[in-house]
């Protein structure tokens, strides 16, 4: 900057003066720049005019740009210079770049003694901003340059070693350049103290911490005490040549440029350029054009001009980077840490690309709403038509044959793998490459595609698996720059479900990085990282430096009030409630969430409060990336909301008791970058009185505009009288997600539970990062049932249309059945969809039909049903509800552990039988263990003991003995208290005949 050597107010002219023009001598012209325009005024909502002074630029994270820089309101008074300013914009050319508050203060107290703060200069080394900048110091001969360093560009902490570099000729201006393996550190200086020539040094560090001794690179012929034209020098390398760029030059408004084939010697006879520019910096933009910037006392703020080389040299090989955006590479780990980023979720890709999947869906289905619309010969082996892309070998006299599973052409990624069971081999070919980088099992690579790579890369089974490996899907992105072709080799008769998720990049292709097998090494640090937030984003997702609010609203029935109103530009990125009622799980389903960004006319997110967290009715505990549903009632979203101007938090209550939310909505400083960010969407709507068959396809978004899908619950009310899967099963339905031009689905999937990432029909409650069942009632699929999927790696980003859809097709016809639909989605200003308003009779409380029994029935066909209380006269109690079989439920309280209560069951015909218990798992349940006629009963093979106790939940399971033999006439099934809470509910015996 240019230098005061005290405190004295001086005029604009009058520091002209002080500079006198500099001679040099006729050199060839070698960089010129063009107009300049304004892309920042710091005077904007100020009361008075403000000034940028010498200043910096940086990409950050998100690819943003930041700018710092010395400010001050007008008139000048570089002693008064006590704060660093700070901007950013989505792209270099921004107009105008977004203020921010100062990136830092003086710190004038021990141990800093700071003077003032001039000339920030900031880089990025090993995922940390360094932000080098002058000190100064009372005593002239000890000028300080310091340090403060930064993981995001907005929290600054001084370095304890601080200062970084003392020189006693008023050293000022740091710029740092990486040259052969060390850094230097270029500023403006003096020769002596007082009088001496005004000069550029430079010192040398390993580490960026200490930092060797000066020597000096340009000394100018003038010399003095006060300022000078070797001020703000800027290095700029092209090939073997150094230009140096300095000021101010003939007067205020002045930058020379010299050139050296050394970064340690310029001479005063090497100009090559002159610029009508002060405190100049050199940048380049997402095209690799280049550009020159300029600020000052009285300019109004920071602006740039095109700037152009005519030294025919390299443009590629420089030290100023291509701005990102331009865009980065796409790798393996830039791909797995796109596997946590919620940030990445709410702008339009960097990288356009279409998500697309092959599967074993019933190729008959190739006409929307013609005759096989929902053929569902979908991997059980036999289908009519082969569900591959093509026949490569027909199969053999043993059944053998190769099929063409997957051939992706242009650069993409594999995202996610799924199969139920698939016998045979898979080739996975990358590239041109003729070797394949997996030959083997393809249920191995469907299940677990990184285990061929992790020996000796650091990355263990433990890491992968609940976080990588998902239940029966995997999550293993490996990315190809060309081609991706599968081959399978098997028996198409046998059982082949599969599932190969692909992105597709669009466009431009941009730099796509390969997957190789020692991938798993080089980004061990990344996958092991993602690994932990994906199992426990509750610890180990960082919300960086947001703020939070508290929400506390009572609704009296029939109610709307707003909660919350927040001011933008910001980005929600973390909302946590909690909802107090008497009748808990209706409050949760009748009290509407309304959240509106920028006052949209209608709120972009409308869900029940319960269903909004994917985990409905009532309070279901789990963990997933996005969502944390706890114990106690208390409920986590980690998705990311931007706005612009606003956001606006309101509750409906429509229900008929008070209710009560509390919670908190932590937020943080966003900036909203029209060409890209996004507000988030939560769109729900329920479907009650189905019966089913005939089938459909449920609605859950469609959508015109431009966003992304990243994610899915379905919420239901299963009314099957079944009590096996087989009988209650609502799933076979596939997906079909139509993505702009499509005529059919790019996603056409296999049934529900594949697309939820799990398989036959399975009962259990289990939840992993991205999908899972956090409510399944039972038994079977009866009763209420949830199921979740998040897209992170594998969404689904639209620039027309979507239209998401899930057939309902059960295994057994079904009446009275409702089927909730909750869309997460992002859209871009403009983007309508078929919403309606949320009616209390859509959120009707949520019951089942009462009273119910059992059927015999598919796969429980020929079976006899027992109700408890008729086969023992012990002393017993019964409650009612309408999760039970006739609405009763026999329940025993023993007293002391090892108590058994005999079941006597009657036998009609001598015969093979699986016994089977229904028995409640809840809340206030023990654990038990059972013998039949005197033998184990073995709870399906699993132990000798069955835990009842479930913390929230209450469910009705059936467990199954072996087969046994049973003769005509009665048998003892004695029950056995183990421990644990003094309750055992039983709900009825079932006998299945076996065989």
């Amino acid at each position: 900057m240019t230098f005061i050597a005290n405190p004295i107010r001086l005029s604009i002219a009058t520091l002209a003066a002080l500079l006198a023009p500099v001679l040099v001598a006729d050199a060839k012209t070698l960089v010129e720049c063009g107009e300049f325009t304004r892309i920042y005024d710091p005077g904007v909502g100020e009361e008075k005019a403000w000034y940028i002074n010498d200043h910096c630029f940086i990409q950050g994270p998100r690819d943003r740009w930041h700018l710092f820089g010395i400010t001050h309101e007008e008139p000048l008074d570089p002693a008064d210079e006590d704060n660093l300013a700070h901007a950013t914009a989505a792209t270099l050319l921004q107009q105008p770049w977004e203020k921010r508050p100062f990136a830092l203060t003086v710190a004038p107290d021990a141990p800093w003694l700071e003077q003032h703060l001039w000339a920030p200069h900031v880089i990025q080394h090993d995922g940390l901003y360094y932000m080098f900048y002058c000190a100064g110091d009372a005593d002239h001969s000890r000028y300080k340059i310091h340090l403060a360093t930064s993981s995001d560009l907005k929290d600054w902490a001084r370095h304890p070693a601080n200062p970084m570099v003392i020189d006693g000729y008023d050293a000022r201006d740091p710029f740092v350049l990486r040259h052969d393996g060390k850094w230097l550190m270029y500023y403006t200086a003096n020769s002596q103290p007082e009088g001496g020539n005004h000069l550029v040094a430079c010192v040398e560090s390993d580490d960026l911490l200490h930092w060797g001794n000066r020597r000096v690179v340009f000394t100018d012929p003038t010399s003095g005490t006060f300022g000078g034209p070797t001020e703000s020098p800027f290095v700029v390398r092209r090939g073997a040549k150094y230009y140096l760029f300095i000021g101010p030059r003939d007067g205020y408004d002045g930058t020379d440029v010299f050139v050296s084939d050394s970064p340690f010697l310029w001479r005063d006879e090497d100009l090559v350029g002159h610029f009508p520019a002060h405190a100049a910096e050199v940048v380049r933009d997402e095209r690799g054009e280049w550009w020159i910037s300029r600020c000052g006392w009285g300019k109004g703020g920071v602006y740039l001009a095109p700037l152009t080389w005519s030294d025919a040299l390299d443009d590629a090989d420089t030290n100023v980077p291509v701005a990102v955006g331009g865009p980065p590479p796409v790798t393996t780990g830039t791909l797995v840490r796109q596997m946590v980023d919620f940030d990445r979720l709410c702008e339009t890709p960097v990288h356009p690309y279409k998500t697309l999947q092959v599967t074993s869906t019933d190729r008959r289905s190739d006409t929307p709403g013609g005759p096989d619309w929902f053929a569902n010969s979908d991997g059980f082996g036999g289908a009519p038509i082969p569900p591959f892309e093509r026949v490569l070998k027909k199969p053999g006299d043993d059944g053998v044959g190769e099929y063409l599973l997957a051939d992706i052409e242009g650069p993409g990624a594999i995202v996610r793998t799924w199969t139920a069971d698939i016998n045979g081999n898979l080739r996975v070919y990358l590239d041109d490459a003729d070797t394949p980088i997996y030959d083997g099992p393809a249920e191995r690579f469907l299940h677990h595609p990184w285990d061929t790579f992790t020996e000796g890369s650091g990355v263990s089974a433990e890491t992968l698996e609940g976080a990588y490996y998902q239940r029966d899907a995997a999550y293993c992105p490996m990315p190809f720059a060309k081609r991706c072709r599968i081959v399978w080799t098997g028996k198409r008769d046998h059982v082949h479900f599969y599932y190969v998720q692909f992105r597709k990049y669009l466009g431009d292709t941009p730099f796509v990085e390969t997957f190789q097998p020692d991938d798993l090494a080089t980004y061990a640090a990344d996958i092991k990282h993602v690994s932990a937030v994906l199992k426990d984003p509750d610890a180990n997702h960082s919300l960086g430096g947001a703020s939070t609010e508290s929400i506390d609203v009572t609704l009296a029935p029939g109610q709307t009030s707003e909660a919350l109103r927040l001011e933008g530009p910001a980005a929600i990125e973390q909302l946590r409630l909690r909802v107090e009622a008497a009748d808990e799980t209706a409050a949760l389903r009748q009290t509407v969430m309304h959240v509106t960004f920028d006052d949209w006319s209608v709120a972009q997110v409308q869900s029940p409060v319960g269903d909004f967290f994917a985990a409905a009715p009532g309070v279901n505990p789990y963990v997933s990336l996005p969502f944390t549903v706890e114990s106690n009632g208390r409920m986590t979203s980690r998705y990311v909301m931007p706005y612009r101007r606003s956001a606006r938090l309101a509750f409906q209550n429509l229900g008929d008791q008070p209710v009560r939310v509390t919670g908190e909505a932590s937020s943080a400083h966003r900036d909203w970058d029209d060409a890209r960010s996004m507000h988030f969407y939560a769109r729900w709507r329920m479907l009650h009185d189905i019966s089913t068959p005939p089938q459909f396809d449920v609605p859950f978004l469609f959508a015109h505009g431009s966003g992304r899908y990243v994610g899915t619950a379905s919420l239901m009310r299963n009314t099957a009288r079944g009590v096996h899967m087989g009988g209650t099963w609502w799933g076979e339905g596939d997906e079909k997600v139509y993505v702009d031009d499509d005529r059919i689905p790019s996603w056409f999937g296999t049934g529900s539970e594949d697309y939820y990432n799990y398989a036959w029909s399975a009962v259990d409650i289990f939840s992993y990062p991205y999908a899972g069942q956090p409510r399944n009632d039972g038994p079977g699929n009866r009763g209420f049932v949830t199921n979740y999927r998040f897209h992170f790696l594998d969404d689904q980003p639209f620039t027309e249309r979507i239209a998401f859809t899930m057939e309902l097709l059960s295994n057994h016809p079904v009446d009275d059945f409702s089927y909730g639909c909750q869309a997460y989605h992002y859209g871009r200003p403009g983007m309508i969809d078929d919403h309606r308003p949320i009616t209390s009779e859509d959120v009707r409380r949520p019951t089942l039909p009462t009273p119910w029994k059992p059927l015999a029935i598919f796969a429980s066909a020929g079976a006899t049903f027992l109700e408890p209380e008729a086969l023992t006269s012990a002393e017993h109690e019964i409650k009612t509800g309408d999760l039970w079989s006739e609405g009763k439920l026999f329940v025993w309280s023993p007293d002391t552990e090892g108590e058994t209560l005999t079941l006597k069951l009657p036998v009609n015909h001598e015969g093979t039988y699986e016994v089977r218990l229904g028995m409640a798992i809840d809340p206030d349940s023990g654990v038990v263990s059972a013998t039949l006629d005197g033998k184990p009963f073995g709870f399906g093979g699993k132990s000798e003991a069955m835990p009842l106790h479930s913390d929230r939940r209450t469910m009705l399971r059936a467990s199954e003995s072996e087969a046994i033999k049973l003769t005509q006439g009665d048998h003892e099934l004695v029950l056995r208290y183990e421990g644990g809470a003094p309750r055992v509910g039983v709900d009825f015996v079932w006998l299945q005949p076996s065989g």
